[in-house]
């Protein structure tokens, strides 16, 4: 350690600072940082770590969206924002978080995180001071209020130009949180990836690494179709459930602190083939009624089954969508049970359900 000693003359005022020669550095070390604010001696940073936490597995497409950022900033010249909106628990902090990483292991860039409300004059003054860097704040409009013109004192850090460049990361529940010079100005914000409910391939590729059967995996689509918000949050929640307890994914469901869907509509669905695959040779057997009323979450539906070598010999089944064992496009493959026997029942679905949320 070799110990060095200067003097900062600041008028009437000389403050004495001493500091080991050996961890002075010409720019930030790549790693995560977080910004402080101190009355007397104003801003600073604090070190938390060589990486922000991100999840083992990564679902869905998330990474091309990490790249495609990366790829765009690398070829900018100037400061270059990056806005991520959408319902809580939909991705958009971890997506942020692989973003950062990156950043750090391939551009050797510093993550700087925006964790308080700040005065926005005096932090885009002291984030200048850094160089290159990337500036996360996750859930913007909350620490940054713009009725109070928070933001727009902000808007510099996103002007900056050759070797103050940054690459800024905003994460934000509602949009209408944002400034408006802000949106629609590829300008300064040049990506905005929405964050919606989770796709459903996310959803299936989710549930299949942890050994659900098909059948409950259309149900949990399902639940997911019918409503307005699904997240990965509530996803993990019905499937641990799910995993813990057992039982029908409706009551599992009914059961969490997640968004209950009323459906309403009239919902067809045309039968394509009925089969009972009970007997040595499959039989077809004809439903009176090709076109009815598709089963929703809460009401299952009555069909007629006649056998067509003895018309007079017929039954009922009743149908609802925990007897869907698969679905592809707008065909759905029902699974049921008529004295005994095992019906396989293939539908199309002639238009989607609307919903009315809670």
């Amino acid at each position: 350690m070799t110990l060095s000693t200067k003097f900062a003359d600041q008028g009437t005022r000389v403050s004495v600072l001493t500091f080991d020669e050996n961890q002075i550095t010409d720019a930030l070390k790549p790693a995560v940082y977080s910004v402080g604010f101190n009355p007397m001696a104003g801003f600073f940073l604090t070190k938390r770590g060589e990486r922000l936490t991100i999840p083992e597995k990564i679902y869905g497409p998330v990474n091309r969206k990490v790249s495609k950022i990366l790829r765009s900033y690398s070829h900018s010249t100037k400061s270059f924002g990056v806005l991520l909106s959408g319902d809580k628990g939909s991705g958009k902090t971890m997506t942020s978080s692989l973003v950062a990483n990156r950043c750090i292991e391939e551009l050797n860039m510093p993550v700087i995180l925006i964790e308080g409300a700040f005065d926005g004059g005096g932090l885009t003054e002291f984030v200048e001071k850094l160089g290159e860097c990337v500036l996360f704040i996750d859930e913007f409009g909350k620490k940054f209020n713009d009725e109070e013109g928070d933001q727009g004192s902000l808007l510099g850090l996103f002007d900056g130009t050759g070797s103050s460049r940054r690459l800024v990361l905003l994460t934000e529940n509602n949009v209408r949180d944002i400034n408006q010079y802000m949106m629609n100005r590829p300008g300064r914000v040049h990506y905005h990836f929405r964050h919606e409910k989770l796709d459903e391939q996310i959803v299936r590729e989710y549930c299949q690494d942890r050994d659900i059967t098909e059948m409950v995996i259309e149900q949990i689509c399902l639940r997911r179709e019918a409503s307005k918000e699904f997240s990965f949050d509530v996803l993990q929640a019905i499937v641990n459930e799910y995993l813990f307890f057992g039982g029908d994914i409706t009551e599992i469901c009914d059961d969490l602190n997640i968004e209950r869907p009323f459906e309403f509509s009239t919902t067809d669905m045309e039968v394509l083939e009925i089969m009972d695959m009970t007997a040595k040779k499959p039989r077809t057997l004809y439903n009176q009624g090709a076109s009815m009323h598709f089963p929703s979450a809460n009401d299952s539906i009555a069909i007629q089954l006649v056998d067509l070598e003895d018309e007079d010999d017929y039954d009922y089944c009743h149908v609802s969508v925990k007897n869907i064992v698969k679905k592809e496009g707008d065909i759905y493959t029902f699974a049921l049970t008529s004295r005994g026997h095992d019906i396989v029942m293939t539908a199309r679905q002639r238009e989607r359900t609307h919903g009315w949320y809670s």
